[in-house]
C-alpha cells in the first residue's frame, strides 16, 4: 500500500500487477503523533489513527497513474454506510 504516484509506480514497475491505495476517507486526516508503534510481548502494535489527505486530494495521484496505465486497487474507510457507498463511488470513477 501507498501514498503517492511516484512510489507506486515504482512498485509497478518492480513487477507489481497492481497497485494498492493507502487507506482513503472522505477528509484529510493527520492521523496519530509519533509514537504509532509499540513492542509488546508478543509482538508490535500499530496504530497510525488513517492519516490521508482525503478523497478529493488523493484524486490527482490516482489519475496520475491512470495515465500510466497501471490497475489501481483503492482503499476506502468510512464511519456509516453513507460514507462507504460515496467514497466507493468517487474512487471508482477515479480508478476506472
Amino acid at each position: 500500500m501507498d501514498e503517492d504516484a511516484g512510489s507506486m509506480n515504482r512498485v509497478f514497475k518492480s513487477g507489481a500487477g497492481a497497485v494498492v491505495t493507502k487507506s482513503i476517507g472522505l477528509k484529510p486526516r493527520e492521523g496519530y503523533p509519533n509514537p504509532t508503534a509499540i513492542e509488546l510481548e508478543h509482538g508490535i502494535l500499530n496504530a497510525m489513527g488513517l492519516p490521508n489527505p482525503g478523497i478529493k486530494n488523493f484524486s490527482e495521484e490516482i489519475k496520475e497513474l491512470k495515465t500510466l496505465k497501471i490497475p489501481v486497487i483503492g482503499s476506502i474507510f468510512g464511519s456509516n454506510s453513507k460514507e462507504f457507498t460515496e467514497l466507493a463511488k468517487k474512487m471508482q470513477r477515479y480508478t476506472v
